[in-house]
């Protein structure tokens, strides 16, 4: 099943399913090529100490833990083109005019 959903709200919706896990794809900024990576935002036993010296939201990241790697990854939210939790896949929408 595929539902959609706006860009603008992702980072909020993978917040609300409490580290549940999921499969992103998603455009590397890097490289430019095409990812998938299942994920999970549960990622405590992975922290070593230490702050991030930026703000993960201000430059439009998803930190999440990367379940194949067991390594902590960041996504950025504006490449995203979908994302599945169980058997629905939601389909990123980049339209911006809904808030």
């Amino acid at each position: 099943m595929k539902k959609f959903i706006y860009e603008n709200k992702v980072a909020e919706f993978i917040a609300d399913t409490k580290g549940a896990e999921f499969t992103a794809v998603f455009i590397k900024r890097t490289t430019g090529a095409m990812r998938k990576m299942r994920a999970s935002t549960e990622f405590a036993s992975l922290l070593k100490g230490g702050v991030a010296k930026y703000d993960s939201k201000d430059k439009g990241l998803l930190v999440v833990q990367d379940l194949d790697k067991q390594e902590i990854r960041s996504i950025p939210v504006d490449s995203l083109v979908s994302i599945k939790f169980g058997k629905v896949t939601f389909v990123i929408s980049n339209n911006k005019k809904e808030n």
